[in-house]
């Protein structure tokens, strides 16, 4: 009865340090994933900005374009409208400058 109790206690310290080290590692590979959680998540950040800048860059220079495409097609039809009343004086008639709505 006592070698059966003494084999007890053996195989129960043998269980209770497997589970130990079995815990540590868990401990261990999560510190591991963890670290490389915030190493992507970081990545992904510095990623997510540059793309970002990118992105107000291409808005940017597109707002330009359309300013500009604007104004120009503004004078455009501006200047169109006074050779055509300025066309009318020359030849003598008498045409009013069209009223932009």
């Amino acid at each position: 009865m006592n070698s059966l109790c003494s084999q007890n206690v053996i195989q129960l310290e043998e269980k209770e340090k497997r589970e130990k080290e079995m815990r540590l590692k868990i401990i261990e590979e999560a510190e591991e994933y963890k670290v490389a959680f915030y190493e992507k998540r970081k990545l992904n950040v510095e990623t997510n900005k540059v793309q970002n800048k990118e992105r107000e860059k291409v808005k940017f220079t597109h707002n330009i374009y359309v300013y500009f495409f604007h104004n120009i097609h503004f004078s455009v039809l501006l200047i169109s409208e006074i050779n055509f009343a300025c066309g009318a004086v020359i030849l003598g008639q008498s045409r009013e400058i069209p009223q932009r709505g």
